[in-house]
């Protein structure tokens, strides 16, 4: 009779303090339908609002697995032509910083700039600098880099006109068999290294560093030449051969060590910024390491990747949110096609129902306890 009474009084407590006290747990985020009731579909909207905050504008995508294609979500990682299209050297090619310029001079009288009595000939032997140029007597200071002998004569002759009498002029360019690339950071021999002058390929110049010692999604390989600089994840050197481009003397490579993480928050049972240890992650991998879905309080169908777009020059919505039903099994292939940008937030709304499932749950396993002591 005493246990009746109790767990008769237990009963009509619970029931109290639930109906009472639902909103005593805190919410674990935005549900499905606060996510959606401020999304942008079909209808017009302000461009220039969109382009000043375009988290007011949140465009939601439902994905299938027949919505996309293997590899879908991952861009590709290339350098600008500038880079991609430069070859190797030829040794009558161009001149580089570092080779040496044979200049001879003929005229047609004795009493020239270059000519005296005993010879109408003058040769100079001129070293280009690191700027490229070369310093030509009465021509004045002459930039040679990346010209050919041709180029050279042709603009001697013209700042020479009316100054040497009738000059003819030969060039021969001596290369330096070796010059300098500079390789810096995260490698395991950091270093100025010698390489042929008429260019290296820039795997062989990391190898001559001694390697990367971190993973290549993980590591960032920036190349300067002069004044321009790119820089690329060094897996993507891997990905595509046209990113082993040609590394001219005088270029600078550093590395950096750029540990990778993705977020995923909400109602997943270890949510926050998580390590994936492969090159292209996708939304499958990335549930998988957080643990999945928490099954007391997920909204299975609706798993949300929220993505800012970089491209101002694209549609002004630039948040762009994909949602997945993991309720329906080809959510799951689709999942596994998806790829995963740096920059991607995931999130897992919670259901409906489950903070007061949490709530039930949380009040009532103690007393179920006290029950099993009184029965006992």
């Amino acid at each position: 009779m005493k246990f009746k009474s109790l767990l008769s009084g237990l009963f009509f407590f619970s029931f109290a303090v639930t109906f009472s006290g639902c909103t005593l747990l805190p919410k674990q985020g935005p549900s499905s339908f606060d996510i959606v009731k401020v999304a942008v579909m079909d209808e017009k909207i302000d461009e220039k609002e969109a382009s000043q905050d375009p988290i007011k504008y949140l465009k939601i995508i439902d994905l299938t697995n027949e919505d996309l294609e293997p590899n879908e979500g991952g861009t590709p990682d290339v350098f600008s032509p500038k880079f991609t299209q430069q070859t190797l050297l030829r040794s009558d090619q161009q001149i580089v910083p570092g080779d040496i310029v044979i200049i001879r001079i003929w005229e047609a009288a004795n009493d020239g700039l270059f000519s005296n009595n005993t010879s109408r000939e003058t040769t100079l032997t001129l070293f280009v600098s690191n700027s490229g140029s070369i310093d030509v007597p009465y021509a004045g200071n002459v930039l040679v880099a990346n010209r050919s002998a041709m180029e050279v004569r042709k603009i001697l002759l013209n700042r020479l006109k009316g100054k040497a009498i009738a000059p003819e002029i030969s060039i021969e360019i001596k290369k330096n068999t070796f010059s300098g690339v500079s390789v810096l950071g995260a490698v395991a021999k950091p270093n100025h290294f010698l390489i042929p002058s008429k260019g290296a390929m820039l795997f062989d110049v990391i190898a001559m560093a001694g390697g990367v010692p971190y993973p290549e999604w993980e590591t960032l390989l920036t190349v300067i030449r002069r004044n321009v600089s790119e820089t690329l994840p060094l897996h993507t050197l891997l990905d595509n051969s046209i990113n082993n481009i040609v590394i001219l003397p005088g270029d600078i490579i550093k590395v950096s060590y750029h540990p990778r993480k993705f977020a995923v928050y909400g109602a997943i049972n270890k949510p926050g910024n998580i390590s994936i240890d492969t090159p292209n992650p996708n939304l499958s991998d990335l549930l998988a390491e957080s643990g999945g879905l928490n099954n007391m309080l997920a909204e299975a169908n609706s798993v949300f990747v929220f993505r800012l777009s970089n491209n101002s020059n694209m549609d002004p919505i630039k948040a762009t949110v994909y949602r997945f039903n993991f309720s329906e099994p080809k959510a799951f292939l689709a999942a596994k096609k998806f790829k995963l940008s740096e920059k991607d937030i995931v999130y897992v709304a919670t259901a409906d129902a489950s903070e007061f499932k949490k709530f039930v749950n949380m009040l009532l396993n103690p007393f179920l306890g006290i029950i099993k002591i009184v029965k006992d």
